[in-house]
């Protein structure tokens, strides 16, 4: 891994309102605290994309080439304690996805601690240092507090290989390395394309080019663009106990995404009165920021001019934040389609009601997203 001693800060920014739970959940046990239950470090090493023979083209067309970082402490002795317990009182509620044999999705969603941690302002600034751009939980909150435990038959993976649908994620490790063998965090030290090519072919992926990320120490985390690296966990030879915490990050700059369609990040297990809205609130989300974009880009006389795309961020802000929880889709298809009436009408007029003909890519990307 490359050295990373230097780094410089990445200015954050925070303004979130969380929607009301879904039907059947609730918010319980303690109360997370960042001065109590956090000790981060900034990890002595990075590697980067091109590290993995990623192209400078391909690198390009993402928010940063960070690919991955070694371990680094996250939490302090009372905040892992904390998060400990708060997992043994979720854990009867894990459940099998496609993917992993015992997974407890939207965990952010039960517990007032794991809430917290997911949406902690100092955790966001520091993987925003790391990965070298700004970061925020993911808007969609089934993908926050994502708990990975040790399946029951030792021979299983823990999860098998893949890179994720969602761009960041911060895996942290909740238990003690002296309680299990097996078990290893590993990264397939090649590109996407390399790995997909070669799982499809029924290969595998070659050991000599594959990477352990080392001692997993309780209470330490890697970041990891995920979607950009190949990674799996090994089976656990020995010991039922050992859990990882996953937390999703996305990019605050709208480049290229991972996942476009629903059904590329369903796993099957997610609750639809869970998925759908969340689903629905990420898409607001990304189409707010691309017209935040193109306010920015034409600046402050246009905003005066362009009252629709003003009001379409409003609206649409207030979507991507207050959606409320619903299995209903005509009602979801509803809330989106009024979220949506200023966008349309911006996309339509703006062209026409500037002068210069201002270029409404971004509009539509947004209106399309």
């Amino acid at each position: 891994m490359a050295d990373s001693s230097k780094h410089k800060k990445v200015r954050v920014s925070f303004s979130m309102l969380f929607a009301p739970l879904p039907p059947g959940f609730r918010r319980e046990g303690p109360a997370f605290n960042e001065q109590l239950h956090l000790a981060l470090k900034f990890p002595t090493k990075r590697v980067h994309l091109s590290d993995l023979g990623n192209s400078e083209a391909h690198i390009s067309s993402l928010v940063t080439g960070f690919a991955q970082s070694n371990a680094f402490q996250v939490l302090s002795a009372p905040g892992m304690a904390t998060l400990s317990g708060e997992i043994e009182r979720l854990e009867h509620l894990a459940v099998a996805s496609q993917r992993i044999p015992r997974v407890l999705r939207g965990a952010s969603l039960r517990s007032r601690f794991i809430h917290g941690l997911c949406h902690s302002q100092a955790l966001a600034s520091l993987v925003s240092e790391i990965a070298q751009t700004e970061l925020i939980a993911h808007p969609m909150e089934i993908m926050n507090g994502h708990i990975n435990l040790t399946p029951a038959e030792n021979t299983q993976f823990v999860d098998r290989w893949h890179r994720d649908t969602t761009q960041f994620v911060l895996v942290l490790f909740c238990t003690s390395p002296d309680g299990y063998d097996g078990g290893e965090f590993e990264f397939f030290a090649g590109t996407v394309a390399e790995a997909e090519l070669l799982l499809k072919e029924g290969k595998g992926l070659p050991e000599d080019g594959c990477r352990l990320l080392g001692r997993q120490e309780q209470g330490s985390a890697v970041l990891q663009h995920g979607s950009e690296v190949y990674h799996r966990v090994r089976p656990v030879s020995r010991g039922k106990n050992r859990t990882t915490f996953v937390q999703s990050f996305v990019p605050k700059a709208i480049g290229k995404e991972p996942c476009s369609r629903l059904s590329d990040t369903y796993n099957g297990v997610d609750p639809l009165v869970c998925l759908l809205p969340d689903w629905a609130r990420f898409r607001c989300w990304r189409a707010l920021r691309l017209c935040e974009n193109w306010l920015e880009v034409h600046g402050a006389l246009e905003k005066q001019k362009h009252v629709s795309v003003q009001r379409a961020t409003q609206k649409l802000r207030d979507a991507s934040q207050l959606l409320p929880y619903t299995a209903d889709r005509h009602a979801l298809s509803e809330s989106l389609n009024a979220s949506v009436v200023d966008l349309r009408a911006a996309v339509d007029s703006a062209s026409s009601s500037c002068p210069h003909g201002l270029d409404t890519t971004l509009l539509k990307n947004a209106l399309n997203t």
